[in-house]
């Protein structure tokens, strides 16, 4: 059993990497739900959860509702500290890296063939799975 699991229930773990793994962004429900894979429901519920908490503010924007992390919040620093210790960064490198995975040839392709990758500035990628 992993620190994560034992700490954050499944959904919360989905969301809880992108609200507190990224704190300075907002995020609207449907990016939210597309995100974490939540069902509609679920994600409500979890997000109504930390914002009665007073964790996460709530802002209506239009007819849509946005939610980000409260940094007024008095664990807000531990919560994204123990977010990024036990939970990484690797679903935000993967929809970051996601659109470069249809590329099938040219210079990501070929930087992934070479060393040192020159094109990219000598940095090292490594295929997410």
């Amino acid at each position: 059993m992993s620190i994560s699991s034992a700490l954050f229930t499944d959904s919360q773990s989905r969301l809880y990497v992108w609200l507190f793994g990224q704190p300075d962004r907002g995020y609207h429900l449907n990016e939210l739900r597309r995100l974490t894979g939540l069902g509609s429901a679920s994600l409500q519920r979890e997000l109504n959860r930390l914002a009665t908490a007073g964790l996460v503010n709530a802002q209506a924007v239009g007819n849509l509702r946005r939610f980000q992390a409260n940094p007024q919040s008095p664990v807000y620093a531990e919560l994204v500290a123990l977010t990024r210790k036990t939970l990484g960064t690797v679903p935000v490198l993967r929809d970051a890296l996601q659109p470069l995975r249809l590329v099938t040839g040219g210079p990501l392709y070929q930087c992934l063939r070479r060393r040192p990758c020159s094109r990219l500035g000598g940095i090292a990628l490594a295929r997410l799975t």
